[in-house]
């Protein structure tokens, strides 16, 4: 198994004297690790819970020759069972003259989608109305749920490809202030968890050497709230 054939620009060194092995691989084919990010192999779906919400009102009139009378109570109730969340909310009318009637509505149960980083609704739901004004549906929902994804990737940002001839310091500044800033060892890296403070301002990329050599350029920049990030993708059915 030879890895500098698998891994390009990467690097093996056996020490003799000191009896040490020492691996260097591009940043670019390290796994990243998110800040502020559980992975899903560690999500849970809590703990099998009822639950109940509920609004009383009640009204009394008299005058001579007529009473008026009327109860309104609305409730918000469910119910989590495995990876299973069902869900239920109505209200209940009774007056003196017109008598009683009941509404039930937003009848579903739910689900998270762990590998599609997405929910799964039956029933009764709404669309999102991001583009179009949102609507009531019922049915099969499927959609994509951005809370499922790192932080980092919810919003649009430039990806910053480099190369680093020894181990670097790569900074990146945005109109002048330090956005981000991090350590690559040599060979390809990869920036892919920006968190640009603006919308239109370009990006200044240093490569900072061991031997004390920078390097600069800059990585054009602009977006608009629908944007999204290389491989992140957005989308309700």
């Amino acid at each position: 198994l030879n890895l500098t054939e698998i891994i390009p620009q990467s690097s093996v060194r056996y020490d003799v004297n000191d009896q040490r092995l020492d691996i260097d691989v591009p940043q670019a084919w390290v796994m990243k690790n998110y800040q502020n990010y559980v992975d899903p192999s560690l999500w849970e779906n809590g703990i099998n819970a009822a639950m109940l919400s509920y609004n009383l009102n009640g009204y009394h009139s008299e005058t001579p020759g007529r009473k008026n009378e009327s109860i309104y109570a609305a409730f918000n109730g469910g119910m989590n069972l495995g990876a299973w969340r069902l869900r239920a909310s109505g209200n209940y009318n009774w007056m003196t003259d017109s008598g009683s009637n009941y509404d039930f509505k937003n009848r579903y149960v739910q689900r998270d989608i762990a590998s599609l980083r997405s929910q799964l609704i039956l029933g009764e739901s709404y669309t999102t109305g991001e583009t179009f004004d949102s609507v009531s549906i019922r049915g099969i929902r499927l959609y994509s749920d951005s809370r499922m994804l790192p932080p980092t990737l919810a919003s649009f940002a430039p990806i910053i490809h480099g190369v680093a001839n020894t181990n670097a310091k790569v900074t990146i500044t945005q109109g002048g202030y330090k956005i981000y800033e991090t350590t690559v060892p040599p060979g390809a890296f990869v920036i892919d968890d920006l968190s640009p403070s603006g919308y239109g301002s370009d990006l200044i990329v240093t490569i900072e050497e061991s031997d004390g050599s920078k390097r600069t350029f800059s990585q054009p920049f602009s977006s608009v709230v629908q944007m999204l990030r290389p491989g992140v993708g957005r989308w309700d059915i």
